[in-house]
């Protein structure tokens, strides 16, 4: 069990943050286009059987999150075709799999801190490589439904190219290298480390153009920095930075949906302002969606797939994608990771940064359907909800730690 264990665990870390490389050499090597999807189906077993387990204990809180997800997919039935809510399901397998598993994963960034410091220079290194040079898979090409899809996104801005590294796309390898950078907070003890990682991560994320990124990077490293302020003003000054950033995440898009702003030089985000955010309100055609949602799959890459192309729009910003997809039930998810995070999130180092994270680069994502964000959705969900944290006690002996997991028992 622990070599099964040891090899899921590889094969997630892979999966998460070296895509493109898993990709290319599943269909080069392989030839069959399904095995991508490998590892959420095992997550997604796992998942079940760890939720199966949790109903021999009757707790009203599972009883709530069971009805409501199954509200959502019977509304997403009503609304959108089958496939297309099936793939919104089968985008939150990371998140179900991390909220089952999230004393697994806390183990786990505790336990390697060794590993994940060669991850995240072999992402660092592999965003500079395909700075300078092309990687073989950078025009390959896999189908999804009807849809073929690039196995790296091959584009630019402004005519400058945005390089993904190993990972999907530019702004997958920006989000895993500031994964990383938290993990490595986290876990590195010398402040001259730190302040080093910080730097190379804003290189490394410089050289992906993915500029919504940078603020959470500086904020991160600000919840950092905090660490050293005193008990009385560390609490408040990271509650009120994550109430600020959370109150933009959400009123940035609905007071600005209509407005102008061509001083603004950042194309993208006039883009998102004049463009992506009032497209994505025309789609509240009827008052009940204003409580509601418009239907889980509405919104986002499930649309592109397998609904109707023209109706497709990203999203672009947290809020607008889970109010679109889960109603006020996605409203009520940002508000109690907010109220959690006020509340006791910032006695815990990993939490604040995760927190932090969600509540910055979410403005301009819409962070549900990258898997990694959905690992850190899932963890938070579980730490707030039940309040645990990471102990400060392991000691485990191996290359990979995994002794003390529950995968596969």
């Amino acid at each position: 069990m622990k070599i099964l264990r040891t090899v899921f665990i590889v094969a997630l870390i892979l999966n998460l943050f070296f895509t493109s490389l898993v990709r290319y050499v599943i269909i080069t090597v392989f030839g069959n286009e399904l095995l991508i999807y490998a590892v959420n189906a095992v997550m997604l077993v796992l998942t079940a059987k760890k939720f199966l387990g949790s109903l021999k204990v009757i707790r009203p809180a599972y009883i709530i999150l069971y009805a409501c997800i199954f509200f959502l997919i019977v509304l997403g039935l009503f609304t959108q075709n089958l496939p297309q809510t099936l793939f919104a399901v089968y985008i939150l397998i990371p998140a179900f799999f991390s909220i089952a598993f999230h004393k697994d994963i806390a183990t786990f960034i505790q336990a390697n801190s060794r590993w994940f410091i060669f991850i995240y220079i072999a992402l660092l290194g592999g965003v500079i490589y395909d700075y300078y040079f092309d990687f073989v898979w950078k025009t390959a090409l896999f189908t999804v439904g009807n849809v073929e899809k690039e196995i790296a996104k091959n584009w630019t801005a402004a005519g400058v190219e945005r390089v993904a590294g190993f990972c999907r796309s530019s702004f997958s390898a920006a989000l895993a290298l500031i994964i990383m950078m938290m993990i490595l907070f986290y876990n590195l003890k010398s402040f001259t480390w730190k302040t080093l990682v910080f730097i190379s991560t804003i290189i490394g994320i410089y050289i992906t153009t993915t500029k919504g990124c940078l603020i959470s990077v500086f904020v991160i490293y600000a919840a950092y920095l905090s660490e050293f302020l005193p008990g009385n003003i560390k609490k408040p000054t990271l509650s009120f930075t994550a109430i600020l950033f959370a109150t933009i995440l959400i009123l940035l898009p609905i007071y600005l949906f209509k407005v102008e702003v061509p001083y603004l030089s950042n194309d993208s985000l006039l883009d998102r302002i004049n463009t992506t955010w009032p497209l994505a309100f025309t789609l509240f055609k009827e008052p009940w969606h204003l409580i509601f949602g418009t239907g889980i799959g509405s919104l986002g890459a499930p649309q592109l797939l397998f609904g109707n192309p023209n109706l497709y729009n990203p999203g672009d910003n947290l809020f607008i994608y889970v109010f679109a997809n889960y109603g006020l039930l996605g409203l009520f998810l940002i508000l109690f990771l907010l109220g959690k995070f006020v509340e006791f999130g910032n006695q815990n180092r990993i939490a604040t940064y995760f927190t932090m994270l969600i509540f910055t680069y979410g403005i301009t994502t819409n962070l549900i359907e990258s898997p990694e964000c959905q690992i850190l959705f899932g963890y938070l969900i579980a730490f707030y909800g039940s309040r645990s944290s990471l102990s400060n006690s392991l000691s485990y002996s191996g290359y990979i730690k995994t002794p003390a997991l529950s995968f596969f028992r």
